[in-house]
């Protein structure tokens, strides 16, 4: 185009071409600055971001690195202050640390206590054992323990005991050191009295033996001595009223009756006084016993030497037991004699002997009978030797059964007591062992 005239048409076109060429430039111009600038917010955010996480990991770590050092003074508190030595040791006995309790035990500084080997604490003796605990502690990945003689710097001598585990790397062990001298002390003391004690027992038990053989045999010369002049007495009263009791006057026969009477008695006691002599020498024959058929049989007998009373019996279907059958009879004798003795004035006499099992394995069985009865302010002295509630006009008896029978019941393990009321009965109940089929 040339100036001063219009533009050809040629000139238009090349014109309107560099016209869009040139707003595309600027466009892809403004587009690139766009771009570049989308990408710097990006980048920006994607700092921000990376520095907020920097920020929260500082956080994070400055907060576990607290909790580590809390967690390590508390420890190190721990390890330092504990009433019980802590020791480190290296495979040659030396100390790579210790608490404080550790260097008091051996009486020097711990500062100046690392490195020594924890042997030179010991007496010369005792070294070689302490080592071969060491090389067996190191080796195995079980807690080894052993008792040592401690020689602190200070002077004088510790006992105590040693618990140790090896390191995971096995080049050291962790040793806990506690002093047991005062319990050695202890124990030793326990010994000296324990064996003060059993030369006691053994004394004593020398001494009781024999004074049973004395009693024992003072009980059978006492038993021999007496009986012949009781039977001296029983016999020639005896032939005195056969041969002359027509021509003795009223009041000579009663004092000869009197007199045979007297003899009789003496000769129950004797027997009484040698079976409870003998109650606890007696070794006992532990079976199965069932008291029933004792106890039927035992009143039975009582019934034929009565024909004249009229006497209920009541017994229990079965009374099993655990005991000695020959000491049972005797303690059942002793009680139904007591039973049928005591009913002796009532018209319509009654003895039962019922029987039941324990919650706790025993079985109780329970002697009753409407008679007498007796004062139960007095029932102390009921199983008492010669402690009598009833005087002898009143009913016969040496006051020696019923202690015979409380031997024989705390022979077995089992226990007795009685219930009365004065003028209508009385109960007496016998704790025995049941058989063991029968326990609960």
């Amino acid at each position: 185009m040339r100036p001063g005239h219009p533009p050809s048409g040629n000139d238009a076109g090349q014109l309107r071409a560099r016209a869009e060429e040139r707003v595309r430039a600027r466009e892809e111009a403004a587009s690139l600055r766009t771009e570049n600038e989308a990408d710097a917010l990006r980048l920006l955010h994607e700092l921000q971001v990376h520095q907020v996480e920097l920020e929260l990991q500082n956080s994070e770590l400055q907060r576990t690195r607290d909790e580590v050092e809390a967690a390590l003074e508390r420890y190190t508190d721990l390890y330092d202050f504990a009433p019980v030595g802590y020791f480190t040791l290296a495979r040659d006995g030396g100390i790579y640390s210790a608490n404080l309790a550790g260097a008091d035990l051996v009486g020097v500084p711990r500062a100046r206590l690392l490195g020594r080997r924890f042997g030179t604490f010991l007496p010369l003796a005792e070294r070689p054992g302490f080592d071969a605990f060491l090389t067996r502690t190191l080796a195995d990945t079980q807690r080894e323990s052993c008792e040592v003689t401690l020689e602190p710097a200070g002077g004088g001598r510790r006992v105590v005991r040693i618990e140790a585990t090896a390191s995971p790397s096995g080049k050291e062990c962790r040793a806990a050191v506690l002093d047991v001298t005062a319990l050695k002390a202890a124990e030793a003391q326990v010994r000296r009295v324990s064996e003060g004690l059993e030369r006691t027992v053994a004394e004593r038990t020398a001494e009781l033996e024999a004074a049973n053989a004395e009693l024992e045999a003072f009980v059978q010369s006492v038993s021999h001595d007496l009986r012949a002049p009781v039977r001296t007495i029983s016999g020639f009263s005896r032939i005195l009223a056969e041969d002359f009791g027509k021509q003795l006057p009223p009041v000579a026969a009663d004092h000869l009756r009197r007199i045979h009477d007297g003899a009789h008695r003496m000769g129950a006691l004797i027997d009484d006084l040698l079976r409870l002599s003998r109650i606890g020498k007696v070794e006992l024959e532990i079976t199965t016993v069932d008291l029933a058929g004792p106890c039927r049989e035992i009143l039975d007998e009582l019934a034929a030497g009565s024909p004249d009373r009229r006497v209920e019996t009541v017994v229990a279907a079965s009374i099993p037991v655990h005991g000695d059958a020959g000491l049972l009879r005797v303690m059942l004798r002793n009680l139904l004699e007591n039973a049928w003795k005591f009913t002796a004035a009532e018209t319509a006499a009654r003895i039962e002997v019922s029987s039941r099992l324990g919650a706790d394995g025993q079985r109780e069985t329970d002697f009753s009978d409407n008679g007498a009865g007796f004062d139960m302010t007095l029932a102390g002295k009921l199983f008492v030797p010669f402690q009598r509630l009833h005087t002898a006009e009143e009913f016969a008896g040496t006051g020696i059964g019923l202690a015979i029978v409380d031997r024989i019941v705390r022979r077995h393990g089992g226990s007795i007591n009685a219930e009365s009321v004065e003028g209508a009965g009385a109960v007496f109940s016998v704790r025995l062992p049941a058989p063991r089929e029968e326990g609960p």
